[in-house]
């Protein structure tokens, strides 16, 4: 019984020691998290600095620049990787079936909309009041040409209308100038009959 109780007191240590190590990598992965998101900020500005005010090739900054952009990209993605496994094979040995936590935020989910809500809040400061009067202007330039082609519409419909109004006084008249060419010939054939009679 008394080796039972040390063996459990053993795995319980080294549960223990397991878990406060793990405690410790993920809040140093935080750091490097925190850390690298630091540089993909200041490090590419490094490069634009310079890529502006240096004399030299501008194509050998621009380069490091986009270098440095991807570089910092994927060591961030590798430190949340390893956060991640390291999370996940510490929740299958606790034998639960926790969510893994991840080092980036918990709102991953709402960044769409957060993302919307930012560059509406860019697109407000960076538009001057002209430009808001020019775009204001065109949406009310829209606004008149759509007017202005239900009005051609309704003058276009109005002119079939007319159309087929002259059509049918055509047809009208074309039947009264039959109707009065029949009855000048029926006056004809009656005029030469009185004649005959007579």
């Amino acid at each position: 019984m008394g080796d039972f109780m040390e063996k459990k007191e053993k795995y319980e240590q080294m549960y223990e020691m397991l878990v406060t190590y793990e405690r410790k990598i993920h809040e140093k992965n935080q750091k490097r998290i925190s850390i690298g998101l630091k540089c993909i900020i200041i490090i590419p500005l490094i490069f634009l600095f310079l890529l502006f005010w240096t004399e030299s090739n501008k194509v050998v900054f621009l380069i490091l620049w986009i270098v440095s952009l991807f570089l910092l990209a994927a060591y961030l993605i590798l430190v949340e990787y390893m956060d991640y496994n390291l999370q996940e094979k510490l929740s299958e040995i606790n034998d639960e079936g926790t969510r893994v936590d991840s080092l980036i935020g918990l709102e991953i989910d709402n960044v769409p909309g957060n993302l919307r809500n930012v560059i509406q809040r860019i697109d407000d400061g960076l538009n001057s009041e002209a430009e808001t009067r020019l775009i204001e202007t065109k949406a009310s330039g829209e606004e008149t040409q759509t007017v202005e082609k239900a009005q051609t519409a309704e003058e276009t419909e109005k002119q079939k209308d007319a159309d087929a109004q002259a059509v049918e006084d055509a047809d009208a008249q074309k039947d009264a100038d039959a109707q009065a060419v029949e009855d000048a010939d029926a006056q004809k054939d009656a005029d030469t009959e009185v004649k005959e009679n007579a």
